[in-house]
């Protein structure tokens, strides 16, 4: 914190310790990539912050069974998020 407002980067954890989401800040400000995880730590979704607003296209992963196969795919969903005001 940097007089009451997040500045740096924080971190932020399931109750089992693993990783829940990456985020960055600049005096109060959401900026660079942000990242999100599913609770067994494989990435579910990031994308890039500048000035408290969502820029480019996210990602969003979604993980399946491949059909025939005992292996997981990961299905990648490009998308522009709209800012919520």
């Amino acid at each position: 914190m940097l007089n009451g407002k997040f500045h740096g980067s924080f971190q932020e954890n399931y109750e089992s310790g693993k990783i829940y989401r990456k985020e960055n800040f600049n005096k109060g400000y959401k900026i660079g990539n942000w990242q999100y995880y599913f609770e067994n730590g494989i990435l579910k979704m990031e994308g890039i912050y500048e000035n408290n607003k969502q820029i480019g296209h996210w990602k969003r992963f979604f993980i399946r069974l491949c059909e025939n196969s005992k292996l997981s795919c990961t299905f990648v969903h490009y998308f522009k998020k709209k800012e919520i005001s």
